[in-house]
């Protein structure tokens, strides 16, 4: 082989500065302005309607993003909403006597009816003046059509033309659920109210209560048996109640339910006594006994809030689930599951957390559908919801000093927290007398004070959420919409409220009002610039200001801003000149100049209500924005590193390394084939993979110069170019090895880096496990080469390899530490286990020039002395190298 030949004749050592002989070719990709979908699948389903008339059809209502449509069994959905002015969708009605007639009801105050199988939609007269959170339907001669809404029932007996009130009778005007019992003769209805059961004999005429054994129970959803009349179901937050005697009696039938707020029943229309039940943070229970004891079954749900259920016939007797984030179909009774709900893009994305140190990690916080996580930028997703009791997440953040610690707020169910990047999370709440979370925010300064702010007041954490207590003194409301703590200053917070701004300087004990000049007093959004801690931006339910002193004077920043309504801010940490805000309802604007003047930036976005901002720390061309009901968004080019062959993926996946070899002589080439070894570090072999030839880590330098450093050390003289993508900002660095040169490479301004986090990555991280390639018993079955932590047994165990080393305020000796990797090679470590600094590997050469042949590559300028001993004959090499030298070294003519 060439690269033998030319090495045979005695022992070389070749040292190169950097810049003497690499070439280095940089690129910066920076994508268009524009939007594109990022994800974030599903949404919260919260009615269902099927199509009569087309087997296979049905319509989905998601909260904040309107209808979806299926028309081939659940396999593919498809927006459906071309006229709704009012996407809130509470309730879904199909016409039983007419095709492609549907009705729709809205949180506010609309009916709406499509006659075109839902592709368009017009608001009908009714105007109740609150939400319509059912609709059903007689379809008996003279079909007539009851909505029942906050504010009491409506009918229209001309398919919506008219409507009247119905509510004579009704205590409780707030109906929550409304069923029709088809055994009897006349229309029967039975109405759920926070007050109980009422019913009606006479299609709504008059009403009256028919809640004994049920009084003041508030009732979700009925379902009638329909094989015995008068048998009803009510869910409720205590579970099932059942009447046997239509609503003259109820008892409770819910045992074995082990989340008993019940918000969705269906009863199987071939079996009366099989009954479903989904539960809000439970999942989905079943009887088979008409309630006598239920057991769970949501294998494969996928989510543990069920709001939906519906029954369709045809063209396979099915069971839709409405999910926390998306639809979910049933063909063996609920045994088990599978997603279906391809093509809804509805979630309602409340945060995005963006890892400092791993741009590529991207945390998505749902209502509905908890907490979301992207290892690639967004490109995909996987739920992160593993001991997350509730998956109504209003807020999410992210520690800087140690990104893989997370908290998440919960709509009702207090805080979570997470210290191993969502893969699993632990109640938080101590000391919490609110549950419901709105907003969190980490002190910079001190990452283990968070503040945590709710609908009654401002609560904070010194220890990292081990416990919580109130600092409200000097709040005249104590409605929080924003929190922002500044980079520089401990004990330094602001608070938003609707009333106004306020600053505490000592850590929430005192707060002060400091929005003066204000247009408006609702301050739902507020931001730091981490470069110049005195400038503050909020946004308000007007407008936005800037104040440059610390809060003591605003000024108004909203030139160009044309949506009222800012919901979150977002800021560029590379150029803090450049910022963008998010408006309530005129999508994401943009300001190049520190706010001065802003320009809009939709392009792509198909859901102008943006919730949630994040800019990618280390690239100024990448961005997110999560709305309020169409998923999340993204600017930029896709991030993330795949593994494959021939494709390493290191530093936390943000940098691609890839290898191509040429051998002259022989007329072959090829791409290097990878080994992980760490998660900064990784080898590549060519021609056998015992035998490696190159090895490469990204350590993250930027704490030091603010730079990603690549270094490599060959093992080969082969002709090879290395390429280093980062996958954050697409910039590209490649070295080009001529034939015939062994080198070592340090390159400490590699990538331009965003902010540094000492916590992962970089020269301490140990995140990543050693992956050696030899089990135990290979590296022990030499007698005469023990291994251990600091030996390494070459070449079938013959070669005993030691180094020691020294630096700069370490004691004189220090011995590195083994690791293991082909029975040829192995490396060591000298100051982490997750950064290899020496790759040596001794390789029988008898038949070529009739020695063993030792090769060591640098990655480390320490000096350090490696020892080989062969233990067969006593023979000892030496290699010394300085302090402040970096090298690869061969010698052919070693023993």
């Amino acid at each position: 082989m060439e690269k033998i030949a030319r090495l045979v004749g005695g022992r070389s050592r070749f040292v190169f500065l950097v810049s003497s002989w690499i070439l280095v070719a940089g690129v910066d990709h920076a994508a268009a302005a524009t939007w594109a979908p990022a994800g974030l699948p599903g949404g919260r389903v919260v009615a269902l309607a099927d199509d009569p008339f087309h087997p296979g059809t049905a319509l989905a209502a998601t909260a904040e993003a309107g209808i979806y449509k299926t028309v081939n069994g659940g396999a593919a959905w498809s927006l459906s909403r071309a006229g709704l002015t009012d996407l809130d969708i509470l309730s879904l009605l199909a016409d039983q006597n007419i095709p492609n007639i549907f009705y729709a009801g809205g949180a506010g105050g609309h009916i709406f009816k499509s006659v075109d199988g839902g592709a368009t939609w017009s608001a009908t007269p009714a105007d109740p003046g609150a939400p319509v959170n059912v609709l059903v339907m007689d379809p008996r001669p003279g079909p007539t059509i009851f909505a029942g809404t906050g504010a009491g029932i409506l009918r229209t007996t001309d398919r919506g033309a008219t409507w009247v009130a119905r509510d004579e009778g009704l205590v409780d005007v707030h109906v929550q659920a409304l069923a029709i019992d088809f055994s009897l003769p006349q229309t029967t209805l039975y109405a759920g109210t926070p007050a109980g059961v009422f019913k009606s004999t006479n299609g709504a005429d008059l009403w009256l209560p028919a809640r004994d054994g049920i009084e003041q129970t508030s009732v979700h959803a009925f379902a009638i048996d329909p094989f015995a009349a008068g048998k009803v179901y009510a869910g409720t937050p205590a579970g099932v109640y059942k009447s046997v005697n239509g609503g003259s009696t109820w008892t409770l039938a819910g045992f074995g339910l082990a989340t008993p707020d019940v918000r969705a029943l269906a009863v199987d229309p071939q079996d009366g006594l099989t009954l479903f039940a989904g539960t809000f943070g439970g999942g989905l229970f079943r009887t088979v006994n008409g309630g006598a004891s239920w057991t769970a079954a949501s294998t494969g749900l996928g989510n543990s809030v069920v709001e939906a259920l519906l029954f369709v016939s045809a063209p396979s007797r099915a069971l839709y689930a409405g999910t926390g984030d998306r639809v979910f179909k049933s063909l063996d009774g609920a045994a088990s599951w599978s997603a279906s709900g391809e093509g809804i893009n509805a979630a309602l994305v409340t945060g995005i957390a963006v890892d400092p140190a791993t741009p590529a990690i991207v945390y998505g916080a749902t209502l509905g559908g908890g907490v979301w996580k992207s290892v690639n930028g967004g490109q995909t997703w996987a739920a992160a919801n593993s001991g997350l009791a509730n998956l109504f997440v209003k807020s999410i953040a992210i520690d800087p000093a140690a990104p893989s610690t997370l908290y998440a707020g919960t709509d009702g169910g207090g805080i979570f927290k997470s210290s191993n990047g969502a893969g699993a999370w632990s109640p938080a709440s101590a000391g919490l007398t609110s549950l419901t979370v709105t907003v969190l925010a980490i002190d910079p300064v001190s990452p283990a004070t968070v503040y945590a702010g709710t609908p009654v007041g401002i609560f904070k954490t010194p220890n990292g959420g081990a416990n919580w207590t109130d600092f409200n003194s000097g709040l005249e409301t104590l409605e929080i919409l924003s929190l922002a703590a500044s980079p520089s200053s401990a004990g330094t917070v602001f608070a938003g409220t609707p009333f106004g701004l306020y600053r505490s300087a000592n850590g929430g004990l005192a707060w002060a009002l400091v929005n003066g000049g204000f247009s408006s007093p609702a301050v739902s959004a507020l931001l730091f610039d981490p470069r110049s801690p005195a400038t503050l931006y909020a946004g308000t339910g007007d407008t936005l200001f800037k104040s440059v002193s610390g809060g003591a004077a605003w000024s108004p920043a909203g030139a160009g801003l044309t949506a009222k309504g800012i919901t979150a801010l977002a800021i560029d940490r590379l150029d803090s000149s450049r910022l963008y805000a998010g408006s309530a309802a005129g999508g994401v604007f943009r300001s190049v100049n520190g706010g001065a003047s802003w320009d809009a930036m939709n392009d792509g976005m198909t859901d102008l209500r943006v919730s949630s901002l994040a800019v990618d720390p280390a690239s100024s061309a990448i961005a997110y924005a999560g709305t309020a009901g169409g998923g999340a968004f993204r600017m930029g080019a896709a991030t993330g590193c795949s593994p494959g062959p021939a494709t390493l993926c290191v530093n936390g996946g943000r940098f691609r390394v890839e290898v191509a070899w040429r051998a002259a002589n022989l007329g072959t080439n090829g791409k290097g084939q990878s080994v992980p070894l760490t998660g900064d570090t990784g080898a590549f072999w060519f021609f056998s993979a015992n035998n490696l030839e190159l090895v490469v880590k990204v350590v993250d330098g930027r704490a030091f110069n603010n730079f990603f450093w690549v270094f490599y050390g060959a093992l080969s003289n082969v002709e090879y170019t290395l390429t280093v993508t980062d996958t954050a900002t697409g910039a590209v660095r490649s070295y080009s090895n001529p034939q015939g040169t062994l080198a070592s490479v340090s390159d400490t301004s590699a990538f331009p880096g965003g902010p540094a986090s000492m916590a992962t990555g970089g020269a301490g991280s140990s995140e990543f496990p050693l992956t050696p390639a030899l089990s135990r018993r290979e590296r022990e079955k030499s007698a005469a080469c023990a291994a251990d932590p600091t030996t390494l047994c070459l070449n079938g165990g013959r070669f005993q390899v030691r180094v020691s080393w020294r630096a700069p305020g370490y004691p004189a000796a220090n011995a590195g530490q083994a690791v293991p990797l082909t029975s040829d090679t192995g490396a060591l470590w000298f100051f982490s286990n997750g950064n290899l600094e020496l790759v040596v590997k001794v390789v029988d050469g008898r038949a070529v020039n009739g020695k063993f042949w030792v090769f060591f590559g640098g990655l480390s300028n320490v000096e350090y002395t490696i020892t080989v001993t062969d233990t067969q004959t006593g023979a000892v090499r030496a290699y010394f190298n300085p302090q402040g030298q970096l090298a690869s070294v061969a010698d052919t003519s070693a023993f």
